[in-house]
């Protein structure tokens, strides 16, 4: 339990160092002074803004206990991807939405995330304790309770997917 406490202290410790390396990233440059010709100074126009390049993954966790023990530090809710191997729905729902750069900002931003197989290892308890029948499933979970807010079981194209994670956030939040 020890380990768990200091390995989650250290990622929060790690998001807080990279939310201030963004701030300062995202911060416009104040102008910079310069000598003119005749030897007055003047201002300068400020330099251009660097652009920031939003994480092109989402962060799967692995271990139950450890995302939402993320979860309740970060006060977001978990998302958990139940998928199998061979599964051309899964991979599918991989391809066109969790790659898709749109929905990675909207997940990263709103859920700790987890992806599991739930016919394979640690994945067959959460597939038990929620169960999940089809593949694939995405599980919206209260990370204090463990409560399930909502699932999404099959394919869903990229729009109606964001949509449906918004409607189950708002209806159970």
């Amino acid at each position: 339990m020890k380990s768990v406490i200091k390995s989650a202290t250290q990622s929060i410790q790690l998001i807080a160092a990279v939310g201030v390396l963004l701030t300062s990233l995202l911060a416009k440059p104040e102008a910079v002074n310069a000598e003119a010709k005749d030897g007055t100074l003047v201002a300068k126009a400020p330099a251009a803004t660097k652009k920031v390049a939003w994480p092109t993954t989402i962060p799967w966790q692995n271990d139950y206990k450890t995302t939402l023990q993320y979860g309740k530090l970060q006060h977001k809710p978990v998302l958990i991807n139940m998928t199998t191997q061979g599964c051309s729905e899964c991979l599918k729902l991989e391809q066109q939405c969790y790659s898709n750069p749109a929905i990675i900002n909207y997940i990263n931003r709103t859920f700790i995330c987890m992806k599991t197989d739930g016919e394979r290892g640690p994945g067959t308890n959460v597939k038990s304790q929620y169960g999940i029948q089809v593949y694939p499933t995405t599980l919206i979970i209260d990370a204090t309770t463990g409560k399930e807010r909502g699932r999404l079981t099959g394919f869903y194209p990229p729009n109606a997917f964001s949509d449906e994670l918004a409607r189950i956030l708002k209806r159970a939040y």
